[in-house]
């Protein structure tokens, strides 16, 4: 176990227990992360020095169970990958609490082990075993331990031995086996144990004691643990009455709640030993009851009130049933609280007491609500309303309608929510309960408010504002200033909803209401960005961050992070923003997974992550309506099935009537729908979308954007597209976001291209390009580039063949024109290969479709949806083959883009070819000058004629001086020879040696040739270039 954390779960405090023993600076951060919301259900551990030193308090926002569930199960899972876990249950931990953990087949590096575990009581796969067998030592040892001193000690073992197979269970029914026919007996000195001549057992408890204890398990058809038996008997007779009646084959023993308990192995034991006269069976069954209470067990403190009501005694079962509601409900264990709430319901009916009959039955309501049991609350909703038509009592069934309206709301049946809440509404106004009515009507204005009916709903939540401010309910009014905020800014009334917002601030500052408070700073948050004020937003996410204590507010926090940063143009790291947000979904109630997962996918889809990312993050598909329908489009896209994602997406935008609340939405399914048509009937959705498009600057700059690249890239139309642009860079220049007029600046390139003359200005360009170097491997990173700007993909390389047919990469680049490492090269081989052998372009518009290719391990890995092949021929000769891919986005590959490749091959293979001409030229020079050297010396000059004897010390006088030389001469004089000679004897030797042909530089580029010039200097100058 030196590389393993050992944790001893207690079936008496089964949560605490655990979590005691991951207290260790080690875990520290999972600590912090979960243990403040999970002190909720662990009040014993609060106040824990082991906390202090962590950093740790209790969460001031009280969890659901399911949230405690989830928050448990994440410690765990982060935990394990600090440190492997072993996690061992004791004898009697609930078996639903072991389920709770262990279903999960995904838990980490986690291995659970528990004893007597009954895998039909669950549906997660275990793996049973017997514990190993024991040998000959091991039995002696355990004999020893129990029995003392043994006569015939080697022949008992040999016994056990053989019948036992060495299995613990089966040595200890073997022993009493022995015992009970009398082979191993007791003497007043020791044991003595022999298989010839049976001894005649003499009955070592009376027959008397042994009919009680019968009579007392026998009271409970459930058992009685074994301290039941040592309060009644003492201490002196129950172990040995136990070992008989099992012996004997009365009683078996089992274990429950890490207690020993007895039960009979016949029911019909039960009729013939029990008294017939009732007082005495009454009194014996209180003495059960009452030794049952005392364990203070909650199961068993349970059973004691069960045996309670049997005889009568209500108020009794009551006061005990009380005692054990708290603390169960601290725990979380739904189960056994509403068997308690039952139970004492019963108790209440019995005794007639309206009142308490009430109570119960709306404690179990509420408790079914925090169960997130929203059907089951209903269920006992209209049982109450249904008692109190029996007992009329207007004020109790106001209260009642109130809660049943919020609990139908909240499963979608608006009609028959209001119908209760207005018969609610009409009831407190009756009594003239001020706080009722504001209750009420708050209720109203939430479901109208749900229906999209956001004009009703306002002015409903009018009427309760004022009801609040007169009774001062701060919380009330809080929640009232928001969700009047929240219906503004789905109007798109940006400045009436920042005043509304403001307003629950300064209400929740006043009253500590710190969940209203979040709730108003998220939407300040929202309004914020759709005004374009991003330094008040960021003020306000500062804020948020300081509340988002739990994962719930720390995920609504990060996803305004997320849209803060896509504002402002903030580089965002996607991969840690994946890490973090998965961290904290897997820990949330699936109520609050569908709030958050609402706002995390658009912002996912927008920042752009890879969509088959987006599904692995987020773990279960929404039910919310908005984001499922999304989340339908996404799966659709993923899986090649554009039709079905356009449909899906345009649907999502049919349903949002108010895009100021979800413009994030709206612009995600704009994107999705856009990507999944072809590029002409993309443009005119997209021009219809910016019709009417939410009023939001980055939005509206997006779908811009989007639109003007279709026009520079896919569909030539330099009006249009220029027109666009502008209008993207007026919304992005309205949030200085440097990142997207950056991106703005390369469209604007495209569509310079496509004004001068289209198509052919665009090649020309390219052609320019590609004569200005002869340098093999400029050159290739020139045609990669061109390539990707023509065709828009997302990688290209340049592949050439060997000697033996295979393909080998020389260079790939990415579309922000960086190089590829060669881990990352990868390409399909098969395109490839096809494009070669029928030496003509090879284009996959849909890689999943291709039957062929689809199964291609390289394929898989790179998730390609598109692939370009063309071949690069010149003269005859492969010169290598320009391959391009594309991961996420339909149609990038059209016909318009396989000609353009084409042609633009046709211009790359000749290029390739110079230069690779010209490289073999410079080769051979290169030889030449080294041979003559060898023969003639380095700088060698030499002549018989005097101009030539005179020029040599002239030479030899000018090449130590810091003086310009002007060589004068006809042509092929070698004045250029003279040149070099001087420079190779100058204090300058080791420094370039430039050559420049004066005559072929125009005058007014003279400057610029010699000094260089800035990318921008004058109309012409597209990069940067050395003098």
């Amino acid at each position: 176990l030196i590389d393993v954390h050992p944790v001893i779960v207690s079936p008496f405090n089964p949560a605490g227990s655990l979590t005691l023993q991951l207290l260790v600076w080690e875990f520290g951060e999972p600590l912090r992360r979960h243990l403040p919301v999970l002190l909720w259900a662990m009040p014993d551990l609060v106040g824990h020095p082991a906390l202090g030193n962590l950093g740790i308090t209790k969460s001031e926002f009280e969890p659901t169970a399911e949230a405690l569930d989830a928050h448990l199960v994440a410690l765990l899972e982060e935990i394990s990958e600090i440190k492997p876990l072993l996690i061992m249950f004791e004898d009697g931990t609930d078996q639903q609490f072991i389920s709770k953990l262990a279903r999960r087949g995904d838990l980490g590096n986690i291995l659970f082990v528990a004893k007597n575990f009954d895998p039909k009581a669950t549906d997660i796969r275990t793996k049973i075993s017997e514990l190993a067998p024991l040998s000959f030592g091991n039995i002696i040892s355990w004999i020893n331990s129990v029995l003392g001193t043994v006569e015939g000690l080697n022949d008992l073992v040999q016994h056990i031995h053989r019948v036992s197979e060495g299995y613990p269970k089966k040595i200890d029914l073997t022993l009493r086996e022995l015992i009970a026919r009398g082979y191993l007996y007791q003497t007043a000195e020791k044991w003595r144990f022999s298989l010839a001549k049976p001894q005649e057992i003499q009955a070592l408890v009376p027959e008397e004691k042994l009919k009680s204890a019968l009579k007392i398990i026998a009271v409970s058809p459930e058992g009685v643990p074994y301290s039941v038996l040592v309060d009644i008997l003492g201490e002196e007779w129950a172990p040995l009455v136990a070992s008989e009646l099992i012996a004997s084959g009365q009683i078996d023993e089992i274990e429950k709640h890490n207690c020993l308990v007895y039960v009979l192995t016949r029911p019909s034991i039960a009729e013939k030993i029990l008294p017939k006269k009732k007082e005495k069976l009454d009194y014996l069954t209180k003495q059960v009851a009452e030794s049952l209470k005392k364990l203070k067990i909650p199961e068993f403190s349970f059973l004691s009130a069960k045996l309670l009501i049997q005889i009568g005694e209500f108020e009794s079962a009551l006061k005990t049933l009380r005692s054990i509601a708290k603390p169960v409900r601290m725990q979380y264990n739904f189960p056994l609280l509403f068997k308690i709430y039952d139970l004492s319901l019963t108790c209440a009916e019995k005794l007639g007491d309206e009142e308490l009959i009430f109570r119960i039955m709306k404690r179990k309501a509420f408790a079914l609500t925090q169960a997130n049991r929203f059907e089951d609350a209903i269920a006992v909703n209209r049982q109450i309303l249904s008692f109190l038509k029996k007992y009329p009592d207007i004020e109790k069934e106001t209260a009642i309608l109130i809660d049943l309206g919020g609990l139908l709301m909240k499963v979608g049946k608006f009609d028959e929510a209001l119908s209760h809440l207005d018969e609610a509404l009409e009831y407190s106004r009756q009594l003239g309960d001020e706080r009722l009515e504001l209750f009420a009507l708050t209720n109203i204005a939430a479901v109208i408010q749900s229906k999209g009916d956001y004009t009703e709903a306002a002015n409903i939540y009018w009427q309760a504002r004022s009801i609040a401010n007169q009774i001062q309910n701060y919380a009330a009014l809080a929640t009232i200033e928001t969700n009047l905020g929240l219906i503004l800014l789905a109007q798109q009334k940006y400045t009436q909803s920042l005043d509304r917002f403001l307003s629950a601030i300064s209400v929740s500052d006043t009253d500590g209401l710190l969940i209203q408070k979040f709730s108003a700073l998220i939407g300040l948050s929202i309004v914020y960005r759709r005004l374009g004020n991003l330094d008040l937003a960021a003020r306000t996410v500062k804020e948020l961050r300081e509340l988002g204590i739990t994962p719930f507010y720390r995920l609504e926090t990060r996803t305004e992070e997320i849209f803060l940063s896509l504002y402002r143009g903030d580089e965002i790291d996607i991969h840690g923003e994946l890490t973090e947000i998965l961290t904290d979904l897997k820990s949330l109630a699936r109520s609050s997974y569908n709030e958050v997962v609402k706002s995390i996918l658009p912002a996912l889809v927008l920042i752009g992550v890879p969509i088959s990312d987006i599904l692995e993050t987020i773990p279960l598909p929404p039910e919310e309506k908005l984001s499922s329908k999304l989340w339908e489009s996404l799966v659709a896209f993923e899986s090649g099935q554009y039709g079905t994602a356009a449909e899906s997406a345009e649907e999502l935008l049919e349903q949002i009537k108010y895009p100021g609340s979800h413009a994030e939405m709206w612009c995600a399914a704009a994107q999705i729908l856009t990507s999944s048509l072809p590029p002409s009937d993309a443009a005119q959705k997209l021009e219809k979308l910016l019709q009417k498009p939410p009023e939001d600057p980055f939005v509206q700059g997006y779908l811009w954007q989007k639109l003007a690249e279709i026009y520079a890239e896919k569909v030539p139309d330099p009006q249009k597209g220029q027109k666009a642009l502008n209008r993207a860079k007026e919304f992005f220049s309205r949030l200085n976001n440097q990142a997207k007029l950056k991106e703005l600046e390369h469209i604007a390139d495209y569509l310079r291209g496509s004004r001068y003359g289209g198509d052919a200005g665009l090649l020309l360009e390219v052609a320019k390009a590609f004569t200005s170097t002869l340098e093999w491997e400029e050159l290739v990173k020139v045609v990669l580039d061109r390539a990707i700007e023509v065709s828009g993909a997302t990688r290209a390389l340049l592949i050439t063949p060997t000697e033996d047919g295979e393909f080998v990469p020389i260079a790939g680049r990415t579309e922000s024109r960086q190089d590829l490492s060669p881990e990352q090269i990868k390409f399909s081989t098969t395109a490839v290969r096809k494009a070669v052998e029928s030496k003509k372009s090879l284009l996959i518009e849909s890689v999943p479709e291709d039957e062929e290719l689809s199964a291609r391990q390289s394929v898989i890995e790179l998730k390609i949806l598109m692939v370009l092949a063309v071949p690069l021929i010149c003269r005859g000769e492969l010169m290598g083959v320009l391959y391009a891919d594309a991961e996420m986005r339909r149609s990038v590959f059209s016909e318009r883009t396989v000609r353009l490749l084409e042609t633009l091959g046709e211009f790359a293979a000749m290029a390739l070819y110079n230069a690779k001409l010209f490289g073999q030229i410079i080769a051979e020079r290169d030889a030449l000058r080294a041979q003559t050297r060898e023969f003639l010396g380095e700088n060698f000059v030499g002549g018989k004629a005097p101009s030539i004897r005179q020029l040599i010390p002239k030479i030899a006088a000018v090449a130590s001086q810091d003086v310009t030389v002007l060589l004068l001469g006809e042509t092929g004089t070698g004045k250029d020879l003279i040149a070099r000679i001087i420079h190779s004897k100058s204090p300058r030797a080791d420094k370039p040696f430039i050559v420049l042909n004066c005559a072929a530089v125009p005058e007014s580029l003279l400057e610029a040739e010699l000094f260089g010039y800035e990318k921008g200097a004058f109309t012409g100058a597209t990069r940067r270039q050395l003098g």
